[in-house]
């Protein structure tokens, strides 16, 4: 599940990087909500946040603050930006969520030589342009909950690590991510995507963290290519007319969530995955579990919220799986 600091909170590394001995661990965490009071302060201040706060435009006197890293302005009135923020020359992360924009404002900060992180989820975003290809070094993007149905297949971002584009109207797999050679995370939750792409995925090596939860999917095969993930989500997709088989050969899983996906029982061949820690099953139609899940000596959590199983079949998989919770 997204949450609106999650991708803040992975990024916040970003923010601490290049920081002189000078200064103190209080100045470089503290975040100023009040404009005034870090104008008094403008060299100590590395962190601002305006959001919420009913803005039509970015203050100019932001620019004031030489030493900016993050600048939050969520939860605005936001739909372009009239100021020169590359003048803000170590801004790393710039947070727009929940504004107005119709589109991404590259044009605006493409000169932003230091910007690392995007966050503009939540805004009227109808299609992604080939121009992103000019934030040349972005490591992490948020398009999440905009209305997006096409992101170009031209776009060229070498050293993005996070790409997140969860409930849009993406209907197709976008072809961009072969583009983006180095990322890590994917997130297309809750869009309209039928089918994946084998020569993408199989593109993407350094591939860890994949959330395809709530798309139309009805072949799974396709994610054999990404032989080195340890989190997979496919809630809401339907298993029972998908091959279980292609995830148990998932080796590397350590994070399976299978939640909402019409499945009545679990292969034999859940054996193999050896590393798995924690599976979540709940909202399916499942009434045992393979007495295999005694060889996977790693996992720890087991929820089966809303499955029947029965008490007799609760005590077996127990006894099989004597180190993990199970909820049910």
């Amino acid at each position: 599940m997204y949450t609106k600091t999650s991708f803040i909170v992975l990024l916040l590394g970003l923010s601490f990087v290049g920081f002189s001995q000078k200064s103190s661990i209080r100045d470089i965490s503290k975040t100023y909500t009040d404009l005034d009071e870090a104008i008094k302060m403008r060299e100590k201040v590395y962190h601002l946040n305006l959001s919420n706060q009913g803005l039509k435009e970015i203050p100019k006197e932001v620019l004031s603050l030489s030493n900016l890293k993050s600048l939050y302005l969520s939860d605005n009135q936001l739909s372009q930006i009239k100021i020169p923020l590359e003048k803000l020359e170590h801004l790393e992360l710039l947070d727009l969520n929940g504004n107005e924009f119709k589109k991404i404002p590259v044009d605006q900060i493409k000169r932003c030589k230091s910007l690392k992180a995007l966050n503009i989820r939540e805004n009227e975003i109808k299609e992604v342009y080939s121009d992103l290809s000019q934030l040349i070094r972005l490591r992490a993007l948020d398009l999440g909950q905009n209305k997006i149905a096409k992101i170009s297949s031209e776009i060229k971002l070498p050293g993005i690590q996070f790409f997140r584009a969860d409930q849009n109207e993406l209907v197709d797999f976008p072809k961009a991510f072969a583009n983006m050679g180095i990322l890590r995370e994917i997130n297309l939750q809750g869009n309209l995507i039928e089918a994946l792409d084998q020569e993408i995925l199989s593109s993407l090596v350094k591939l860890r963290k994949l959330n395809l939860s709530y798309n139309p999917i009805t072949d799974l095969s396709e994610l054999k290519y990404c032989s080195k993930l340890t989190q997979l989500k496919i809630n809401g997709i339907d298993l029972s007319k998908s091959d279980v088989y292609v995830i148990c050969g998932l080796v590397k899983l350590k994070y399976l969530y299978t939640e909402d996906a019409n499945l009545m029982e679990l292969p034999s061949a859940i054996k193999n995955l050896k590393k798995l820690e924690e599976w979540y099953l709940s909202g399916n139609d499942i009434s045992a579990v393979p007495e295999e899940i005694s060889q996977l000596g790693k996992l720890r959590y087991v929820n089966l919220t809303g499955n029947p199983v029965s008490t007799l079949k609760l005590i077996q998989l127990q006894n099989d799986a004597p180190k993990a919770e199970i909820k049910i």
